[in-house]
């Protein structure tokens, strides 16, 4: 079987999210990924967004690129979100906040423990943070 590869540029606005979140879960609906698996990437989704509207953009809009594939006969998915606000490492982050648990931190621990495979890379002006999931 070959690879699905889509790719779609939205508003980094939280009055997009939604829309964000459908372009995942319409991708998981057509590649027939389990239920459970594509709930999973919704809430990854949904941190990345939110961190990347509210810290990247401070809610002011830019650019979140997503390309979502999957690869039915390595049986992975994968997903890169592009942005261009400043440059951000999200993974150098701790995996949990020193301090007591608050609202807020947590994101980024829950991201790297739902997925397989993480890597962040700042290119031709835009922060790349690539996922993986196996099946």
């Amino acid at each position: 079987m070959e690879p699905s590869f889509v790719q779609k540029d939205f508003d980094a606005r939280h009055e997009n999210t939604k829309a964000m979140l459908g372009f995942i879960e319409s991708f998981g609906t057509e590649c027939r990924l389990p239920s459970a698996f594509v709930n999973q990437l919704l809430i990854v989704g949904d941190e990345l967004f939110s961190n990347i509207i509210n810290h990247g953009y401070h809610d002011q809009g830019g650019l979140i690129r997503v390309s979502l594939s999957f690869h039915p006969s390595e049986a992975f998915f994968e997903m890169n979100v592009k942005d261009r606000s400043a440059p951000f490492n999200p993974l150098e982050l701790p995996d949990a906040p020193e301090v007591p648990l608050h609202i807020g931190g947590l994101g980024i621990p829950l991201v790297r423990m739902i997925m397989d495979d993480c890597a962040y890379s700042y290119e031709e002006g835009c922060n790349s943070l690539t996922l993986k999931k196996r099946l």
